[in-house]
């Protein structure tokens, strides 16, 4: 978990479905305990593997500070499983995540902001090739730290 101006630390994403009157501030699905950290719109960025980072989708239209990493505000690391959920991140995983962020963390935030237009249907396609051949190389490079 990186909050916006502290530095990393390992937490777990918990969901249980447990009552408000526990006092415990708990979660029913992995979207709402990704929301609650991120402050927002969860959307999940691939890193490597099945590393993702989460961030708030909505980050750079509300307006929220740089954070690092070429991230805006609040963001956290996770691994996802093939049916989508959030699971265990294995200790070598861990280890790449930490050295992923110590190479990205002066990263600067990109100049342009996304646009927000429907792209065209040979727009798309050239979006999808180019997201796949990134989604490859980030699996590659995921690989050798």
């Amino acid at each position: 978990m990186k909050k916006v101006g502290d530095e990393p630390y390992v937490t777990q994403l918990f969901c249980a479905g447990i009552t408000p009157a526990s006092g415990i501030l708990r979660w029913e699905t992995d979207k709402e305990a990704a929301s609650y950290l991120v402050g927002g719109n969860p959307e999940w960025v691939h890193l490597g593997g099945k590393v993702h980072v989460c961030v708030n989708g909505n980050g750079l239209v509300r307006h929220l500070p740089y954070n690092s990493c070429g991230l805006v505000g609040d963001f956290f690391f996770a691994s996802l499983l093939d049916s989508g959920k959030v699971g265990v991140m294995s200790e070598g995983d861990k280890r790449r995540v930490f050295r992923w962020y110590e190479a990205n963390k002066d990263r600067p935030l990109p100049d342009s902001t996304p646009s927000l237009a429907v792209p065209s249907l040979e727009e798309f396609q050239q979006h999808s090739a180019f997201s796949q051949e990134e989604y490859e190389r980030r699996n590659e490079e995921w690989k050798q730290l």
